[in-house]
């Protein structure tokens, strides 16, 4: 049984490593500093008031989301 767990896990391992090889060449954005260059990029017609840091942090994970996807990523 362990030696199937540990043959698993390497194939697996592996398999991962592999995956993210052709990952690599895309740069991903990941910063809550740029929240007000993404609202300029990506306006929204009606937006919905955002009042506190919370708030603030989920706009801008949607928001880089967006900025991610159009990179290609």
């Amino acid at each position: 049984m362990c030696i199937l767990a540990l043959v698993l896990g390497l194939v697996f391992g592996l398999r991962k490593e592999n995956d993210n090889s052709n990952q690599n060449d895309v740069n991903v954005l990941n910063s809550y500093d740029n929240t007000a260059e993404l609202i300029e990029k990506y306006q929204v017609l009606n937006p919905t008031p955002v009042l506190s840091k919370l708030e603030t942090n989920i706009q801008n994970r949607l928001l880089t989301g967006f900025e991610n996807w159009n990179r290609g990523f």
